[in-house]
This record gives C-alpha cells, structure tokens and sequence, in this order.
C-alpha cells in the first residue's frame, strides 16, 4: 500500500479506517523524530484515501479527514505542543 514507511505494513479496510490508525499514531507520538515521521506516512495515507475512488467517502468520513489534516498540520509546526 502506498504512503507507508519503509517497512510498514497494513490492510486497507473496507471504511478505509487505515489512515485513521496511522492518524492517531501521529497524534498520540511523543519522539519528535518519529512524530515527524508518523505525521508523512498519515498524510500520505489521507492521500491515498482521497484518491480511492473503490470506497467513496461519506460526509461524516470527509469531516473527519478535513480536522486530521488540519490538526497534522498543526502538529507539523508546532511538534512539542
């Protein structure tokens, strides 16, 4: 699956709740490094979803893509917060 980390591996899931799992990955990291790094494989994942055009995304899914990529943003610059 594209936008994971080299050596990463994970299923896609019918409701595409994959990018969700790396999102809160990212949320909860507290190693700035890794943080960084868990913030690209998320927003590449997000990517992907997007571009899925198999599972169309729901409005309530869309919200909830919308507030992780503004919050991974948020975290991008400003990773001790």
């Amino acid at each position: 699956m594209e936008g994971l980390m080299d050596g990463e591996k994970t299923t896609t899931h019918e409701d595409g709740s994959v990018w969700q799992s790396l999102y809160n990955d990212a949320v909860f990291e507290l190693n700035p490094i890794a943080l960084l790094q868990k913030i690209e494989a998320a927003q590449r994942v997000i990517a992907d979803r997007l571009k899925d055009m198999g599972n169309p995304i729901d409005a309530h899914e869309r919200e909830l893509i919308e507030e992780a990529q503004q919050n991974l943003y948020f975290l991008r610059k400003h990773p001790a917060a």
